[in-house]
């Protein structure tokens, strides 16, 4: 397609271009940084992460197949040595636990000249320049999709989608694995003085069954009255989702004049009781809170209650939907059958969650994401671009633009289970994350 180097040049352009349009669609942008890699005197590999939620690895170098290597580095932990004690013997290897996430091809084609017409370079880069707004959006759309995916079930839907879909393309059909730090709100009220968040499975990746449970609020509640009354999103839900973080040790977003704070994004159902409860009215009114409006991980945020700062989003705070039955239809999509109409322009991936499942009082569920530092990683083996080909479909001409890239969330296990994260993550034991948690409310 590209005949001469000024063609070359201006495509390029067009490409860099289209790759920041998409990222002032992107929530997770400001969240978002490389890893830089370089070489140890030794030839070994070294990495340094950014400390952002979502570290990108653009290294080319692979595991098995369509994967890349992420490697994290662990905090030191040890005990040290007091006064003249002797310190050789006592050092502290630098340890790393490595993480292997796939990435697969993401495109999208548009006809944009139809019948037959002049095939010129200045038409085909016209075509691309008319064509590129639509596209970087859809883009964004597309990559916000695949993150909240990650979050909910591990791995981006590109990864996980079934291997031939009929629909939506060749996916790695790589096993769903929930969050292991998924929890649902018991219903304590202020004055218990109770943590009231019990994981759906403890210490490991929980079932959709056990998903599925929490989601009904069986099995986590014997309170009657509680069942319309304290199971939304209050100042006390924040005040024991501040206190999981610091005792699972997941990772600050940010730390600033030595208090750590992570982030939550939620839905606007739980913006709403949230910025009613009186205690959090009261704290946006203190100084403390003001004063951290100009950290830029701040901004665009509602406020900062608990050391956690709260985002509204509705399309990434999704929920659980599905038969209230035992089975395996759970899903993140809600009860919406259709797929996507042309004529509509619509698709359930990009849009507002409808049908989620209900617990016994009525109220539906919303999964709040809270997130610190390097919880998901990207492996993005090739940027977004407008493919070297032209589409030829039948007389008419069309351009797609594309990239390369996989998500997958930060899950720690055993080496000798590593494969199990891709093929049977319920049979994992001892699992831990440290780079973000998920909590159920009912509003």
């Amino acid at each position: 397609m590209i005949r001469n180097s000024a063609l070359a040049n201006a495509v390029t352009a067009l490409d860099a271009k289209m790759r920041r349009e998409a990222k002032q669609h992107l929530f997770w942008s400001r969240f978002t940084g490389e890893i830089e890699w370089s070489e140890t005197p030794y030839n070994e590999p070294s990495a340094k992460m950014s400390g952002k939620f979502i570290e990108v690895s653009k290294k080319k170098a692979t595991g098995l197949g369509d994967r890349m290597i992420f490697p994290m580095l662990l905090e030191l932990a040890g005990p040290g040595r007091r006064g003249d004690a002797v310190l050789l013997g006592y050092e502290e290897d630098m340890a790393r636990k490595y993480s292997m996430i796939a990435y697969n091809q993401i495109r999208h084609a548009v006809p944009v000249m139809k019948g037959r017409k002049d095939y010129s370079n200045e038409k085909l880069f016209n075509m691309m320049e008319y064509a590129m707004p639509q596209l970087a959006f859809w883009h964004a759309q597309q990559e916000n999709w695949e993150i909240t995916s990650s979050l909910y079930e591990g791995a981006s839907e590109a990864l996980t989608l079934s291997g031939a879909d009929p629909v939506y393309g060749q996916g790695m059909a790589i096993s769903k694995r929930y969050h292991p730090n998924l929890y649902t709100w018991t219903g304590a009220t202020d004055a218990t003085g109770a943590l009231g968040l019990v994981a759906a499975s403890a210490g490991l990746f929980p079932t959709a069954q056990r998903v599925r449970d929490a989601a009904k609020n069986v099995n986590y509640s014997d309170h009657a009255s509680d069942l319309n009354n304290d199971l939304e999103l209050k100042s006390y839900t924040a005040r024991a989702i501040r206190n999981l973080c610091i005792q699972k040790k997941v990772r600050p977003l940010f730390t600033q004049n030595g208090k750590m704070f992570w982030g939550a994004v939620i839905s606007s159902e739980q913006a709403d009781t949230l910025r009613s409860d009186s205690k959090y009215i009261e704290a946006q009114k203190t100084f403390q809170t003001r004063e951290y409006t100009d950290n830029p991980y701040v901004d665009g945020s509602i406020g900062i209650y608990e050391q956690i700062v709260w985002f509204e989003d509705n399309l990434i705070t999704r929920g659980f939907a599905g038969s209230v039955q035992a089975g395996t239809d759970l899903n993140i999509l809600g009860s919406t059958t259709l797929v996507w109409t042309e004529s509509e322009k619509s698709n359930p991936r990009f849009e507002n969650m409808t049908g989620r499942i209900t617990e016994t009082g009525g109220k539906s569920n919303h999964v709040l994401t809270v997130f610190g530092a390097s919880g998901l990683g990207k492996s993005n083996e090739d940027p977004l671009g407008f493919d070297s080909e032209v589409f030829d479909y039948g007389n008419w001409k069309g351009v797609a633009a594309s990239q390369q890239y996989g998500y997958g969330r930060f899950d720690n296990v055993a080496e000798s289970q590593i494969m199990l994260l891709e093929t049977a993550p319920a049979s994992c034991t001892n699992v831990y994350n440290r780079g973000s948690l998920q909590v159920i409310t009912w509003q």
